[in-house]
């Protein structure tokens, strides 16, 4: 690939020509100095014309090649360039030179001999030099497309574990939930129907909304509401929680499913759980600059001294996601508090859908 040439297309880039214009330019120009200072020839005129003979004669040959042959071998453009780049620098040279100076066959032979051994050489340098730069444009090119396939598969790998983990979020929630609905049936049926409902709406959430790339944040506070509310029957009086959502956020403001019940779960599981007293969880939304911050904080036993040691593969997953989905825009936080308990701190750009507009009659 040439660097005249875009990558995608194969087509000619005028960038890309005017840039190996100017630089044959200057090179042309050393060229016409050095000729003059070793005076083979007495005019700077005539010297900047014969090395401008030579290296636009490349670069008009080198722009033909790459407009009709775009995707050669690399070897063979470069040989053709020289060859023809260098006979059309060579008649033209040989042209100059009898317009300057006549006919006169010796003065002219030596004039010609000499300013073709310079320009040639020099030209070879300019030639390898193109031929090096293309060399690295087509490194380069290849490196791009290679770190983009990377990413496509790492992205492509954290979209299977998002859908693995949905599938064991599932039948934990089913499962585990059904079998307090069974054991309260009968003896507090209030309490199983609530709970029968809360897993209604929380399966309803989880089949239909996290199976898309992102969803509004009102389903996202429901499935949230919904699964704290699951717990709060289960611990009772242990578990306190509170949902707030910041009125700076805008309406339509979305994010990617199972991004926060992960975090919600843990600190159900290693915050209040373990605490004989329980303790309470605030999940807040706001608005920070031009960022989305979740934040869910506890009061539970923190860090140290949390009895449940979880393997840290749901904190994986979900720095994983964030590095994929929002690069260095997006991060989760995770600090111990003064107080005690533990916040967790997702940040990640404002994602907004556009507004569906309604058909008129």
């Amino acid at each position: 690939m040439s660097f005249r040439l875009d990558n995608e297309t194969g087509k000619l880039r005028v960038k890309g020509v005017i840039t190996d214009c100017v630089i044959s330019s200057l090179v042309a120009f050393t060229i016409a100095l050095i000729l003059k200072l070793t005076e083979i020839t007495t005019s700077f005129t005539l010297s900047a014309l014969i090395a401008h003979s030579f290296s636009m004669s490349c670069i008009f040959v080198a722009v033909l090649v790459d407009a009709y042959y775009p995707f050669a071998a690399r070897m063979f453009k470069t040989s053709i360039i020289v060859a023809v780049g260098m006979a059309f620098g060579a008649i033209f040279t040989y042209i100059l030179l009898i317009n300057f100076y006549g006919h006169s066959t010796n003065f002219l032979s030596d004039r010609i001999f000499k300013a073709a051994v310079i320009s040639l050489s020099i030209g070879a340098v300019v030639t390898f030099f193109f031929h090096s730069r293309d060399k690295t444009v087509l490194i380069q090119h290849k490196l791009s497309e290679a770190q983009l396939q990377k990413a496509n598969q790492e992205k492509a790998l954290i979209e299977s574990q998002l859908k693995m983990l949905q599938s064991q979020i599932e039948p934990h929630f089913l499962f585990n939930t059904l079998a307090n609905i069974q054991a309260m049936i009968f003896h507090q049926p209030e309490v199983a129907s609530q709970l029968l409902t809360n897993l209604t709406d929380l399966l309803r959430q989880s089949l239909t909304k996290t199976r898309q790339d992102k969803i509004h944040i009102n389903d996202e506070i429901t499935f949230i509401k919904s699964y704290l509310s699951i717990q709060k029957i289960r611990l009772g009086d242990r578990l306190d929680f509170q949902i707030e959502v910041s009125e700076h956020l805008p309406e339509d403001t979305h994010v990617p499913p199972l991004l926060v019940q992960p975090l919600v779960e843990n600190a159900v599981k290693h915050g209040i759980g373990p605490r004989p007293q329980g303790g309470e969880i605030k999940v807040s939304f706001a608005k920070i600059n031009d960022q989305l911050c979740i934040a869910i904080k506890d009061n539970g036993v923190g860090f140290s001294i949390s009895h449940t040691k979880g393997n840290g593969i749901a904190l994986n997953n979900i720095r994983n996601r964030v590095s994929s989905l929002f690069g260095v825009k997006g991060k989760l936080v995770i600090r111990e508090n003064m107080s005690g308990g533990v916040t967790s701190e997702l940040y990640m750009p404002l994602l907004t859908a556009p507004v569906e507009q309604s058909e008129t009659t």
